[in-house]
């Protein structure tokens, strides 16, 4: 062998060493397709754990029988086979399937490369592939807010593109005008800072402040929460009370990792005044006008947040006796009519 320039035994065994140990590191199931037999073959040092047979023959219809794509996947699949098949190479497809022996759908990233004979004839194509999920779902959030970005259009509505990594805003879009974040070049916080004085009324920048802080939005990213919104009431360019609210996005932009907050502001001024109008209605006694039980402790915990801890308050009970007693005296009309007098 020493004669013919061909490796030892020993560096054979060196070199599956070291190549089973790359397959296991990459994280990647690893099969060679054969051109010949029209077969594909997995080799036995997976790391994925998948339980997979040593050969599949029958390239795609085999495969396809297995039942691993969704509909729409199975043209994906087809269509990357048929450029193996042609001798392409190098190729990637990612995929949305189920391993074998899984039932859970997941992105796959697919790969090859075709080793072909001195008259390049294909003879074998390497394949690969991987889960790539969580990336996946991190560019498809990506590329969706990318294309609310070109699409926004409206004068009730503003959106912000912020790197929060970077601590830099990246992009504004939209024509509610009042709505300013300060300048570009300040850090985020600064920039909240800025708007609170600005355009949020006194009473609501407590909680605003609370929620949307930078440290606040990474903090919620890495814990899992991938939305946030709040509704609060802002001041407009005219000086006017507004209900305004803001859905905060946190996407990791794919290619570098930063955490993307995407902050849509929208005015629901209308709309917030109906629904609470509704609600009004819905927690008071038709009668008296009286605070439901549930709408007073409510109201109640709303005062006693939005007015700090330091500030002292008064609570008043006042018990009516014998009010039925009283009602059937003077009868049900001038008994709410009495009531209406009290509350």
């Amino acid at each position: 062998k020493a004669h013919m320039g061909l490796p030892s035994g020993r560096t054979i065994r060196i070199r599956e060493e070291e190549y089973r140990i790359a397959v296991q590191q990459s994280g990647k199931t690893v099969l060679s397709y054969d051109y010949e037999t029209n077969s594909v073959h997995f080799d036995s040092r997976q790391a994925s754990g998948e339980k997979l047979p040593d050969e599949i023959t029958d390239i795609p219809t085999s495969v396809i029988n297995l039942n691993l794509f969704k509909d729409e996947s199975k043209k994906q699949f087809l269509e990357f086979c048929e450029s193996v098949k042609s001798g392409k190479s190098p190729i990637t497809a990612i995929i949305y399937m189920r391993a074998l022996g899984s039932e859970q759908y997941k992105w796959y990233k697919w790969s090859s490369t075709t080793v072909f004979d001195k008259d390049k004839k294909p003879i074998r194509a390497i394949i690969s592939y991987s889960d790539i999920s969580d990336e996946q779902e991190k560019a498809l959030d990506y590329n969706k807010w990318q294309k609310k970005l070109k699409d926004l259009d409206g004068d009730n509505v503003m959106l912000f593109e912020y790197n929060l990594s970077k601590d830099e805003m990246k992009n504004v879009v939209g024509r509610l005008k009042y709505l300013r974040l300060g300048s570009p070049k300040k850090t985020f916080n600064a920039c909240v800072e800025a708007f609170l004085e600005q355009t949020v009324q006194a009473d609501h920048r407590e909680n605003y402040k609370r929620l949307i802080s930078r440290e606040a939005l990474l903090a919620l990213y890495y814990e899992g929460t991938k939305e946030q919104h709040i509704d609060f009431i802002g001041i407009d360019d005219k000086g006017k009370y507004r209900w305004l609210r803001l859905v905060v996005s946190l996407v990791m932009y794919p290619k570098s990792g930063d955490i993307i907050a995407y902050m849509l502001y929208e005015d629901i001024d209308e709309a917030k005044k109906t629904e609470l109008a509704l609600r009004e209605r819905a927690a008071e006694d038709p009668i008296s006008r009286a605070l439901s039980r549930a709408a007073f402790l409510a109201r109640a915990e709303d005062i006693l947040r939005l007015n700090g801890k330091n500030n002292q308050h008064a609570f008043c009970f006042i018990r009516v006796n014998n009010l039925e007693e009283i009602i059937e005296r003077v009868g049900d009309f001038r008994g709410g009519e009495m009531l209406k007098e009290l509350v």
